[in-house]
C-alpha cells in the first residue's frame, strides 16, 4: 500500500506542481525512464530547478531511506506480477509460508512506512513545499 501512496503521490506532484507544460517537458526529457526510481529522480530535477536549488537524482539516491524504497518497489512488483509456481517454503516465527510473505510482515511493513514518510519529508523539504502532514506518519 506504501508503494501504491508513493506513486500517487510523485503523480499528482508532477501534474499540480509542474504543471501540463511541465509535465511534458519531463516527460520528453526523461522519456526512457520508466522505474518509478526514475520518476522520482527525474521529478526531483525538475521540481528543484523550478526553486533554483538543482538537487540531482542522485542525491537522493543516496540518502538513507532509498535502499527501502527500491526494496519496497521490488516487493510491489512481487506481489502484483506474482508468478505462479511452486516455491519452498521458508520458515518464520509465524510457521512456514511463502519466500515472498516472509518478506512482507507487519515489523518490516512499519519500516517501510518511516522511511516512506521520511523520502517525503524530504522531498518536501528540497522542493520547496509543504509537507503534507503535521507529524511523523509513525512515531
Amino acid at each position: 500500500f506504501a508503494a501504491f501512496c508513493l506513486e500517487a503521490f510523485i503523480n499528482n506532484v508532477c501534474r499540480e506542481e509542474l504543471g501540463e507544460d511541465g509535465v511534458k517537458r519531463y516527460l520528453l526529457k526523461h522519456s526512457k525512464q520508466r522505474e518509478i526510481k526514475d520518476k522520482w529522480k527525474g521529478v526531483v530535477q525538475e521540481m528543484t530547478e523550478k526553486k533554483g536549488k538543482q538537487v540531482t537524482g542522485e542525491e537522493l539516491s543516496k540518502e538513507r531511506f532509498w535502499a527501502r524504497f527500491c526494496k519496497l518497489f521490488e516487493l510491489r512488483d512481487k506481489l502484483v506480477h506474482y508468478k505462479e509456481g511452486f516455491e519452498i517454503p521458508v520458515g518464520t516465527e509465524w510457521g512456514n509460508t511463502a519466500p515472498i510473505y516472509a518478506e512482507v510482515n507487519s515489523r518490516e511493513s512499519e519500516e517501510y512506512v518511516k522511511a516512506m514518510d521520511q523520502m517525503v519529508q524530504w522531498f518536501c523539504e528540497h522542493a520547496g513545499m509543504q509537507f503534507p502532514f503535521d507529524r511523523p506518519v509513525i512515531q
